[in-house]
């Protein structure tokens, strides 16, 4: 049996099933260490030293590449923005659908409410979870609502 290799650490099982789901679809095969006892005591997580992500020794190399791109914040895919775009939008870190650009934009609200809008604003704060966000990519001019 091969030796096992801790090649990261979460502090609860739930962070840990998108990289160990990302390791097994390389075909690397996982073993998540302490997932059922923080699971079943999270306060335990820092005294057992969180959920241990570990892989065959062979196989660390390879793991340990795949764990630097899945970290890795992806390059910036657009085009210099024009101060328009700086100054009415709001970055979101997300992809455009149609190009696949990132980061995407969002507009700003207008900072020149009246007290009527601000009272209006206030009173439908319970029920913002219900708005839908309209967002703009600045490469392909895409826009769609989230």
């Amino acid at each position: 049996m091969d030796t096992m290799v801790t090649v990261h650490r979460f502090q609860f099982p739930s962070e840990a099933y998108a990289l160990k789901a990302l390791l097994e679809s390389a075909g690397i095969p996982v073993v998540l260490i302490n997932e059922n006892l923080i699971g079943i005591n999270p306060l335990m997580s820092n005294m057992l030293g969180g959920v241990k992500v570990t892989v065959a020794k062979v196989e660390e190399e390879v793991a340990r590449e795949l764990i630097k791109s899945y970290f890795e914040k992806p390059e910036n895919t657009q085009t210099p923005l024009d101060d328009r775009w700086k100054t009415e939008f709001d970055e979101v870190e997300t992809w455009c659908p149609n190009c696949e650009a990132f980061p995407v934009y969002s507009k700003k609200r207008d900072p020149n409410l009246s007290f009527f809008d601000l009272i209006f604003w206030f009173l439908m704060i319970p029920f913002s979870f219900l708005q839908k966000k309209t967002l703009f990519c600045a490469r392909c001019l895409h826009e769609w609502t989230r």
